[in-house]
């Protein structure tokens, strides 16, 4: 260290307690304090800190404020100039020390400080990349869902159009078949060079030149005043089919088919009768009257809750085998007479669901069914019935006939009720003998009653 240097650090040098020598080779140890005013904030009171190994410096106690830099000489001639050169070199490595520490913790903690803003700004970075994928994210999801929205409301509105346009269509369909209804009519009309017969409710009676079908009064009938002529009926050695057109469901008027098919001979088909609405219908009295060639019937649609006259329904059809009137409702019926008469090939017939309690007359009612075999009658209610004449007469294959409950109280005619039942083999008349009047307005009222039977009958 040059001297220059020594003396403007002397100058910087206080005076501290020495202690008192009588000379300078006074044997003991000098001491020498040098202040080095630095930045201690690094530091605390009472720490220590070893700069280096050399026997010259011992300690450095750190003060607050300042750094007091002791040198313990152990020379015996105290402390000499060198001694000072020693302790301002210690006192430079000291800063020097204390700023390369100082320096290398700035160092350090810029370092850091840059490696923490980097992270920093790495983290931001992720931080706003998570952010925006966020915003992205809604951003997407916000447009599906205006989307689904958007769709949603197109689908509703086409469905809403499509419910008004199907409603429009309906509301005009339903004024047309109305206006259809007031105009339309019933009437038959022939087809097929005047082979086919095809009942219609339309507006179009006079293209199809069609025929009226409320018919009017037949007096070639004197049994029956109901009888009615048709203009189809100089057609009955023609007619082969009859059609119910579905458009015939509509009508609810029809309270009259008597004498509709009145001897139609060459008739085989009768098709869509379950378009023949009858519920208002109270007269069907000769309305298959002499279908000599038809061969089925099934009536089970007819409704004939309101019917009162059955008189000569299926009379001379001579060719029938099958006979459906499983859901015949005969509570309002009243006349029964000539009903079944000389249904030649009819070998069953199921009636239970007759009833027959406002009946007044069942004469011949089965009068020639000849191919009758079987005939359980025991749900009959007989009890208004005045006539039973022939009533049975020409069942000549009837081995079977039950009549539990007949109640004849009533009854003035029984003239050759079974006549000719010649297969019958016993027949059991207990519910209706012993009531039954002797004479009638035709005379003996049992006149001729088992005429060619040969029987065993129980009278009691």
């Amino acid at each position: 260290m040059d001297k220059d240097y020594f003396n403007s650090l002397m100058k910087s040098v206080q005076d501290s307690e020495q202690p008192t020598s009588n000379s300078s080779n006074t044997l003991g140890k000098a001491f020498l304090t040098v202040k080095i005013d630095i930045d201690c904030k690094l530091y605390c009171d009472g720490d220590f800190l070893d700069l280096f190994e050399a026997n010259k410096v011992k300690k450095i106690p750190i003060e607050t404020g300042q750094h007091l830099f002791t040198i313990e000489s152990e020379h015996s001639d105290g402390v000499s100039e060198d001694h000072v050169v020693d302790a301002a070199e210690a006192g430079k490595n000291y800063l020097l020390l204390v700023n390369g520490m100082k320096q290398k913790e700035k160092e350090i903690f810029q370092q850091a400080s840059e490696e923490k803003h980097e992270n920093k700004d790495e983290i931001l970075w992720q931080e706003r990349e998570r952010q925006e994928r966020e915003r992205q994210e809604r951003e997407w999801q916000e447009r599906e869902r205006q989307e689904r929205e958007r769709q949603e409301r197109e689908r509703q509105e086409r469905e809403w159009q499509e419910r008004e346009r199907q409603e429009r269509e309906r509301q005009e369909r339903e004024q047309q078949e109305r206006k259809k209804l007031q105009e339309s009519e019933p009437y038959a009309a022939l087809t097929n060079n005047n082979r086919t017969l095809t009942f219609h409710f339309d507006n179009m009676k006079s293209s199809r030149q069609g025929m009226d079908i409320k018919g009017s009064p037949d007096r070639h009938f004197p049994w029956n005043d109901k009888a009615r002529e048709f203009k189809w009926r100089k057609y009955k050695n023609t007619i082969t089919t009859v059609v119910f057109d579905n458009s015939f469901s509509n009508c609810h008027c029809i309270d009259n088919t008597g004498s509709w098919f009145l001897e139609l001979s060459k008739l085989t088909s009768i098709r869509g009768l379950n378009y023949l609405n009858t519920e208002k219908v109270v007269d069907m009295s000769n309305m298959f009257y002499g279908c000599e060639s038809l061969e089925e019937l099934d009536l089970s649609s007819f409704n004939t809750c309101n019917v009162r006259n059955m008189n000569g329904m299926f009379l001379k059809c001579h060719s029938l085998k099958k006979l459906n009137l499983r859901n015949f409702n005969t509570g309002n019926v009243t006349d029964m007479r000539y009903m079944f008469m000389e249904c030649w090939p009819l070998q069953e017939l199921n009636l239970r669901s007759f009833v027959t309690g406002n009946v007044t007359s069942m004469f011949r009612m089965f009068n020639g069914c000849s191919s009758l075999q079987k005939l359980d009658l025991s749900n009959f209610d007989t009890s208004s019935v005045t006539c039973m004449g022939y009533m049975f007469e020409g069942c000549r294959s009837l081995r079977e006939l039950n009549l539990d409950g007949f109640d004849t109280r009533k009854v003035s005619d029984m003239r050759k009720m079974f006549a000719g039942c010649c297969s019958l083999q016993k027949l059991d008349i207990r519910s209706f003998v012993n009531n039954c009047k002797t004479n009638g307005p035709f005379g003996d009222m049992t006149e001729g009653m088992f005429d060619g039977v040969s029987l065993k009958i129980i009278k009691k």
